[in-house]
């Protein structure tokens, strides 16, 4: 739920960044611009990176903090119908 929201303002933000433009980018293109202003690379250095896959023990807890927080969110929401 809240990550749906998060992604929907990243969209939001990407997309005012196309549509505004060389007024915004410097003159660079919507992909040029998160290359260099985002994720810090250029096209000359995008070729050199390496994957590196994450460690299993780490998915692992990630994906039981994910389980807890989302069984959280029942509490939360039952605090905000107390209060209503």
């Amino acid at each position: 739920m809240g990550f749906e929201a998060d992604k929907g303002r990243l969209f939001s933000v990407l997309y005012n960044k196309a549509m505004e433009g060389e007024k915004d980018c410097g003159g660079l293109a919507l992909d040029e611009w998160l290359n260099k202003e985002v994720f810090h690379t250029d096209y000359a250095s995008a070729d050199t990176g390496e994957t590196i896959a994450p460690d299993p023990a780490d998915v692992a807890g990630f994906d039981k903090y994910m389980e807890r927080y989302i069984e959280g969110l029942k509490i939360e929401r039952a605090a905000v119908d107390h209060l209503k």
